[in-house]
């Protein structure tokens, strides 16, 4: 690729992710989350712990949280209830436990019951978790003697609880799953766990080993006892859907880590009373996921023993029907009524329109629309109704000589939820060959006299005319028919005037950097006074991951929905994606699909953003290998720029790569590489997921050349500015050998550092150092006009570009060291420590040396090595990061080998020869 052509990719490949975050920060509906509030003085009452256990924990505490009267009479620790502990994430507060205490307390107050719910919190000291695992298993023994403390709180309670109820929030979830891989726990301790925008399937960006090892213990400890000592623990995981952009929804699902007979995994967005998006934090205090977490634990209380129910099926039970599927009510109903008794007195209206609308302001005396089965050439039935009644549709068999009915078999229970919010509106689906259908004559629904709006909509069709099935266009075709793709629609059905649903059955929506959005227009309605929450509505399904995304439209207006995939499809995917559409038979409607590349842009950065550093180091080993080998050879070191332009082509290293992991993914190679200790292969979570495809290696590879080639001439111009201004302001100054000195003196402080206290120090020294002095050559060599200064500043200058990844990638070692310095000088397990120490002793080779002419005559058997290292890196630093800066270290380390042996021999063949 010539240098323009360069240029020119790579400020559109960083146009590209610009564009893509700035949409994955933007682009999604506005917070509808209600605030909670409290009425009363919020108290925090700390829990003082055993002695040996705040000498061990100095950081953690834990409280109990209580308002007004209630937190005075829980100061002297001496409680009745049922005990909860929150758990907070990364950098969480104990005291976003408020939300659900608060709202607890309230519940209580106005249940007859006086179920009493006492909310514990522990302070984590708002650890960064999520980016370093080196504090996970020491919160996770904090919890766990926090839970023993709370238990023996109770000891002389009425009802003494044997369990407490954990909601983990962020990384609070994962803790909540890892005390049932320590050894010492009692698993009965615990049997209901609730999480909130938790990442159960992987560390959103594995930054250390640590994370990554604690990650695969637990899920490796709940797949293997799943179905045995944990059978008993209920999981409840919800994901926050487009607003989170820390934790994407595919993380949060439980699919092969808890059994899906214990487990319920959705999505914040599809939640039944809820149906938003939260952001991170919002998760912990959004009122309408407060309420349906509270409605759900106090469904889940066994009435006799006053505690959690034991039950795992019953307690399974409640949360689908709280967090998956609520037919109608705010309460959960173990059992149905089977049938329904008609009341004969009551007024009996039969509905004979194919398709019909009921909107008025209120009903005086309960009514029963009778629904006729009996029309020829229809198969479905759909009911759209805000009936206030439990029971409220119902099918029967009209006998001769009868003009109604005075029962009915209940089908209430099939009903779902739909928005908007508080409008109590259900939708209910019948396909008339169903059995227990196809002997009845007709559908009743049943409405009870109310003074509020009443909106009924029915409709009785065809299901080949309705239910719908097209493709979606892929990538390849969206770029062939560009713009008229993006600007005019992939796809526009004008939907018939008088109809009240289709369903959209989308094929090839497999993938997920597609996107799309769905715009259903309205017009010519005719209705002048339509009930407040009247309207249509967008209903986005996927299946697969118990996902459904609403969009409701008022009365009269048009709406968007956007059509783009939040986890991969899975390996039974069998184009199952629908829209449902239920729109008001007064008004007419066209939808249209556009694609969208804005949305394509940002699906690509939530998905593949994290894995793009692999890439970027692999693209400076691979310019690196050409410097060498131009060493060896021509014995100039060509610029940072001409080096990485050489390694664009991803032919050198992406599919070797490919074909090695194909290789050692064989189930026959897997034995050996268990005996000689060889890792995993990356990118099994990727595959799990359904977000890896094959040309991935080759695609992120072109993404890290063009965001490293812009790198590289953005830092490049800074450094050629930066010089000259600093030649001209101290260039009179002499450079001294007492310079170099100290900066040799600087680099083994930095060394130093790193052993005792923080790699990351260490790292960050150096790369001070290394932007000396490149800036000294990059001067020098402008003002000289000399071969050799310039092959050494080009040398240097990929070193910086290498050395400021580094630093990236080890920047949360540095932030955890910072904030905990109070309470330890030296960072316990720090994953930068290697880093820094070996990084130090690199520079400080290079420093020494004469860099990069020493030792180059083995630099091209270097570069074929480094060449190698780039290939592995994309093996196995792709999605365990942590693993990147060891790769760019080994690079150069053999680099620096040759090096030390020439300058070693040059010395020892200097010292004078003795008889």
């Amino acid at each position: 690729m010539a240098g323009a052509g360069a240029y020119i990719f790579s400020v559109a490949v960083v146009a590209i992710i610009v564009i893509g975050i700035l949409d994955v920060l933007t682009n999604f509906e506005s917070n509808s989350c209600e605030m909670t509030y409290m009425f009363e003085q919020p108290e925090y009452i700390r829990v003082p712990m055993k002695k040996n256990v705040s000498k061990s924990f100095p950081r953690y505490e834990l409280y109990i949280y209580g308002e007004g009267f209630y937190a005075k009479s829980i100061k002297n620790l001496k409680l009745e209830g049922i005990p909860v502990l929150f758990i907070p994430g990364h950098g969480g507060s104990y005291k976003q436990v408020r939300s659900l205490g608060s709202v607890a307390l309230r519940k209580t107050e106005m249940s007859a019951q006086k179920d009493q719910f006492n909310y514990f919190s522990v302070d984590l000291n708002e650890d960064l978790s999520g980016i370093f695992g080196g504090v996970l298993w020491e919160e996770t023994e904090f919890v766990h003697y926090a839970i023993q403390k709370i238990l023996s709180l109770y000891k002389n309670a009425q009802n003494p609880p044997k369990s407490v109820v954990l909601v983990g929030h962020s990384m609070g979830g994962m803790i909540a799953r890892a005390l049932f891989a320590l050894p010492d726990f009692d698993s009965q301790t615990v049997n209901t766990i609730i999480t909130e925008a938790t990442p159960h399937q992987g560390p959103v960006m594995a930054l250390d080993r640590n994370l990554k090892h604690f990650y695969r213990t637990v899920n490796e400890h709940w797949v293997k006892y799943k179905n045995s000592t944990l059978s008993h623990v209920t999981v409840v995981s919800t994901g926050g859907g487009h607003r989170d952009i820390l934790v994407r929804q595919g993380l949060t699902s439980l699919n092969d880590i808890v059994d899906s007979s214990r487990s319920v995994s959705t999505c914040t967005m599809s939640v039944p009373r809820a149906w938003v998006s939260t952001d991170h934090q919002c998760a912990v205090w959004c009122k309408q996921m407060v309420l349906a977490t509270k409605r759900s634990m106090f469904n889940i209380i066994d009435k006799d023993a006053k505690q959690i129910s034991t039950d795992p099926d019953f307690r399974m039970s409640v949360f689908k029907h709280h967090f998956l599927s609520n037919p109608t009510s705010t309460n959960y109903y173990a059992k149905w009524r089977q049938d329904i008794k008609l009341d004969t007195s009551k007024k009996w209206t039969l509905k004979n329109e194919k398709s019909w609308k009921l909107s008025q302001d209120s009903i005086s005396e309960e009514t029963y629309f009778a629904i006729p089965l009996e029309e020829e050439n229809v198969d479905e039935v759909v009911i759209v109704s805000n009936s206030p009644q439990v029971d409220w549709v119902c099918a029967c068999k009209l006998k001769d000589n009868e003009e109604r009915c005075s029962t009915c078999k209940n089908l209430s229970p099939r009903a779902q939820l739909i928005p908007p919010l508080n409008s109590n509106k259900k939708v209910i689906h019948l396909n008339l060959k169903d059995e227990g259908l196809q002997n009845m004559s007709h559908v009743v629904v049943i409405f009870p006299p109310t003074p509020h709006g009443v909106i009924i909509v029915a409709e009785v069709y065809d299901s080949m005319g309705r239910h719908l099935v097209n493709s979606i266009p892929g990538l390849f075709e969206i770029m062939v028919s560009f713009p008229e793709s993006v600007m005019k629609g992939v796809m526009v059905l004008d939907l018939n005037e008088g109809s009240s649903y289709y369903r959209l059955r989308l094929m090839n929506l497999n993938n997920v950097v597609k996107a799309y959005t769905a715009t259903l227009l309205v017009s010519k309605c005719k209705d002048e006074k339509p009930v407040e929450t009247e309207g249509s509505v967008l209903h986005f399904n996927i299946p697969w991951v118990n996902e459904d995304i609403y969009k409701y439209m008022k009365y009269g207006e048009s709406g968007s929905l956007s059509l783009k995939l939040q986890s991969g499809p899975t390996d039974d995917y069998k184009d199952s994606i629908v829209i449902n559409m239920y729109l008001d038979p007064t008004c007419e409607y066209q939808l249209k699909i556009l694609a969208s590349l804005k949305e394509m842009f940002g699906q690509f950065v939530r998905f593949y953003g994290t894995l793009i550093p692999a890439y970027c180091v692999a693209i400076l080993l691979m310019s690196l290998t050409y410097q060498l080998k131009s060493l060896a050879g021509a014995g100039e070191c060509p610029s940072a720029l001409q080096s990485i332009i050489w390694a664009w082509k991803p032919l050198r290293v992406a599919p070797i790569a490919m074909i090695l992991q194909f290789v050692l993914r064989h189930e026959a190679v897997q034995p050996y590489l268990i005996l000689l200790h060889i890792p995993t292969v990356d990118g099994a979570l990727l595959i799990k997921q359904g977000i890896w495809f094959r040309g991935a290696h080759m695609i992120l590879y072109l993404v890290g050349f063009g965001i490293i080639t812009f790198h590289a001439a953005i830092v490049n111009t800074v450094i050629q500015i930066a010089s000259r201004i600093l030649g001209f302001l101290f260039g009179w100054c002499p450079v001294t050998r007492l310079g170099h000195i100290l900066c040799l003196i600087m680099v083994v402080v930095a060394g130093v550092l790193s052993l005792l206290f923080c790699g990351a120090i260490g790292i960050f020294i150096s790369y001070i150092i290394c932007l000396i002095q490149v800036l000294k050559l990059c001067y020098q060599s402008g003002k000289n006009n000399d071969a050799r200064l310039k092959s050494k500043f080009h040398f240097f200058f990929v070193l910086f570009l290498t050395w400021m990844w580094l630093l990236i990638l080890n920047a949360p070692a540095l932030i955890i060291w910072v904030k905990n310095v109070q309470y330890t000088h030296s960072l316990a397990d720090d994953p930068s420590r290697i880093s820094g120490f070996l990084g130090s002793t690199l520079l400080f080779i290079f420093l020494l040396c004469d860099t990069p002419f020493s030792g180059r005559s083995a630099f091209k058997m270097v570069g074929y090595a480094v060449h190698m290292l780039s290939i592995l890196l994309l093996m196995y630093g792709v999605e365990s990061v942590f693993r990147v800066p060891y790769f760019a270290l080994i690079g150069l380390g053999a680099v620096a080998l040759p090096v030390v042996a020439q300058e070693l021999a040059a010395k020892f063949s200097r010292r004078p020869k003795t008889e």
